[in-house]
């Protein structure tokens, strides 16, 4: 394999083109922020969560550790957003993954303030409103980017001619 040829693992996917992973991306997006919820709830309808030193906090129940490896997760796919769109240099995609990074990071440390610092009611708010942002980002990166507009008076089918073409003047 010659350095000019990608891997076999992105080669007949299709998946080697940044512009066409970073529309992808919006779909494990969507998918951990649908686990990331139902964790959550389980979390807060069924799970205990001790105030303590962190190792007891984690320790108290699996299903927390998961959610806070999905919320890493989410971290990593939004930076990775963020860093395909400015690689494409496509602002849409910039501005999506910077919303989902600052959602995502919001959240994450709102969760940690959440957990390891008494379980406030204002932490609990904060994480569901980077939660609200992700979304937003998710969304953004799965419509599609705007297309150039037809002028009005133009047919997209039939070529311009222009009215007065170069070199007859």
């Amino acid at each position: 394999m010659s350095a000019a040829e990608p891997p076999p693992s992105v080669a007949g996917n299709g998946l080697g083109d940044p512009r066409r992973r970073l529309r992808f991306l919006g779909v494990p997006l969507l998918g951990l922020l649908a686990g990331e919820f139902l964790l959550g709830m389980a979390l807060n309808l069924y799970a205990t969560i001790p105030v303590g030193p962190p190792v007891a906090v984690l320790e108290s129940d699996p299903l927390l550790i998961v959610h806070i490896l999905v919320g890493v997760l989410l971290l990593g796919i939004t930076a990775t957003a963020l860093r395909l769109g400015h690689q494409v240099h496509d602002r849409h995609a910039q501005a999506a993954g910077v919303l989902g990074l600052l959602s995502a990071g919001t959240a994450f440390l709102a969760g940690m303030d959440f957990t390891f610092a008494g379980q406030s009611v204002t932490a609990s708010y904060v994480m569901s409103v980077g939660f609200a942002g992700l979304l937003v980002s998710a969304g953004l990166l799965l419509l599609p980017k705007e297309q150039p507009r037809v002028a009005l008076n133009e047919n997209p089918r039939v070529p311009r001619v222009d009215a007065d073409p170069p070199g007859r003047r």
